[in-house]
Parts: C-alpha cells; structure tokens; sequence
C-alpha cells in the first residue's frame, strides 16, 4: 500500500523538509506528501510544502467554533486527498 501523507504543522517546517527530501531520494519508497496544514498563516512549512507541489493549506481556527469543528474540517480535507497517515510535526493544537 503506498503512503499517502498528511502534515499538520506550525512553524518552520525544517522536520517536514526532511521528510520532502527523503521522499525525493527515494529514502521513503511508495510514499508521497500530499497536503500539509497549518494553524498559522505565516508558517514557513507552508512555503516549503509549496515549493514541493504539495497543497499548503492555512485553516484558520478561529473560523470554527470549537476544535471539533475545527478538526473535522482538517480531517476533511485530509480525506479529500486520499491520506492514509498524518505526521503531527511540532503542531500546536489551537483552542478557538
């Protein structure tokens, strides 16, 4: 079964940049990243992601009126693109 990853970050993205090489080595056979999400809108993981041709989604929180709302809708956009694991790298969970 291929790998088909979704990445929840915050910041930088240095961690999702290791995984982005690897996968382009080869390191991470049968793997590809296919969306990254972050709760910041400035994070340059988002960049990174971009830069990749991964979709870079910013889902703002506070557009939701609780974290199940919230999570529901990074779920869905999860599924959307087919995931089947999701990397939590350095994210911190908001609280709307």
């Amino acid at each position: 079964m291929k790998l088909v990853i979704g990445v929840l970050i915050s910041g930088s993205g240095s961690n999702l940049q290791a995984i982005i090489d690897n996968i382009a080595n080869s390191n991470i056979p049968g793997s590809k990243i296919s969306a990254v999400v972050s709760n910041k809108k400035e994070a340059f993981g988002l960049e990174r992601a971009r830069k990749a041709g991964v979709d870079a989604l910013f889902i703002d929180p506070g557009d939701f009126s609780d974290d199940l709302a919230y999570n529901a809708k990074i779920a869905d956009e999860f599924i959307k693109r087919g995931v089947n694991i999701v990397c939590c790298l350095l994210y911190t969970s908001p609280s709307p």
